[in-house]
């Protein structure tokens, strides 16, 4: 967790650490110099996980745990607490405590043989069960309560190394200025429209992400089999192709161009020569 502490008032950090940048920022950046058309991470971004993840750890401070056997706890239900020698002494407020979580247990209602019997099986075959007792062994429903003080914010955890969604490979059409036909960086870098973006959804940014242009996204690596300082060679998709999108580490903030994906239909002479290798050019 990052320091909340403002360690100069005259200055504001400009730009976020190496290790803060890679793990915040929302597209691949190797160059780290802004020149991606990438939006960089700012304060306001820092400041804003690290509240969330102060609020996540205040939460936890103020959790308990508890058995019960009423059956209609829910999560999202709160109770008042009366009884309890500590929490007595409290504020009324202290005393309510929110639901956030649930475990079951229940047990069937079978003869007395066949139950031992299932239980030896049971403790055999090594399965997790919740280890969860009440002070009446007659009981065969309980549960496990996640409590936590009404009064404080419930925050969930996020942690960006840990949860993210799972990636795979998309489809992607080349996208540039109108006019050009290869449109690329120093880099050999290219800007993709997703084929699942939607005009209406991407209203709000000037339609950046579905205009069929340059504004579409930042700028995503080109894999090559063959590169190198002074040598090698570039196969570099043209706008309007469609290229096959995955990403480093799983993460959907670090794309890159697989290969293309032809979308023109076979031909009359390339069906004839399916045994034949070999490729074909452009010159322009």
């Amino acid at each position: 967790m990052q320091s909340k502490h403002q360690h100069s008032d005259q200055y504001d950090n400009a730009s976020l650490g190496l290790e803060q940048v890679w793990h915040f920022s929302p597209a691949w950046i190797p160059d780290l110099n802004g020149e991606d058309g990438v939006t960089p991470s700012g304060n306001s971004q820092i400041e804003r996980f690290n509240q969330n993840l102060s609020n996540y750890y205040d939460a936890q401070a103020k959790q308990f745990t508890a058995i019960s056997t009423v059956r209609d706890a829910q999560v999202g239900y709160y109770l008042e607490l009366k009884g309890h020698p500590q929490i007595d002494q409290k504020d009324s407020a202290d005393q309510q405590f929110l639901i956030i979580s649930k475990t079951f247990y229940n047990q069937n209602n079978l003869p007395k043989d066949l139950n031992e019997q299932i239980n030896r099986l049971v403790e055999q075959s090594h399965w997790q069960l919740a280890n969860i007792t009440t002070n009446n062994s007659e009981e065969r429903q309980a549960n496990q309560l996640t409590l936590q003080r009404r009064n404080i914010s419930t925050a969930p955890e996020y942690n960006p190394l840990k949860h993210r969604p799972v990636a795979y490979p998309q489809r992607a059409k080349v996208v540039g200025p109108s006019g050009e036909e290869i449109h690329v960086d120093e880099w050999g870098r290219i800007k993709v429209r997703f084929l699942f973006t939607r005009n209406e959804d991407h209203s709000h940014d000037g339609g950046a992400g579905s205009n069929d242009n340059d504004t579409d996204s930042a700028w995503v690596d080109v894999l090559t089999p063959w590169a190198g300082e002074g040598y090698g060679a570039r196969f570099l998709p043209r706008i309007g192709e469609i290229v096959v999108i995955d990403f480093f580490d799983g993460n959907i903030d670090r794309p890159f161009v697989v290969q293309l994906n032809s979308t023109l239909a076979t031909s009359v002479i390339l069906k004839r020569q399916i045994a034949v290798t070999g490729e074909e050019k452009a010159l322009s």
